[in-house]
This record gives structure tokens, C-alpha cells and sequence, in this order.
């Protein structure tokens, strides 16, 4: 699962969210958000983590499927 860093980084704008205010917020490692920002590939959990964290709906975040 990938999540699109640049909706990421909109949404933590958005709620005034450093990458480190983050990391605390959601429990996840400063390691783990990094990969998230730069549209790594990271386990369901920790894009729900991160979604609880910032308030907003699961999904929101993710990479959108391409179709062929």
C-alpha cells in the first residue's frame, strides 16, 4: 500500500503538522512517517495511524490506483 506524499504533506499543512509532531501524534517512528512523505510502500496500519492522527477520514491519503 503507498500513500501519496504530496496529499501527506497537504494534510499535515493543512492541521500545522511537522513531520516530528506527527510521529508523536501517531506513535509511528519519524522513520516510518519519512516513508510515508516520500510515497513509500508502508503496512495498512500505519496508514490508519497516521489518518487518526492528522483527523481525517482512512484513505484520503492513499495512492490512487492505476487503471490500464
Amino acid at each position: 500500500m503507498k500513500i501519496n506524499g504530496s496529499k501527506l504533506k497537504f494534510q499535515m499543512a493543512i492541521h500545522n503538522l511537522t513531520q516530528t509532531k506527527l510521529s508523536k501524534k501517531s506513535g509511528l517512528s519519524t522513520y516510518t512517517v519519512f516513508n510515508a512523505l516520500n510515497s513509500k510502500n508502508v503496512r495498512p496500519m500505519t496508514e490508519r495511524l497516521l489518518s487518526r492522527a492528522i483527523g481525517i477520514e482512512e484513505g484520503k491519503i492513499l495512492e490512487e490506483e492505476k487503471k490500464c
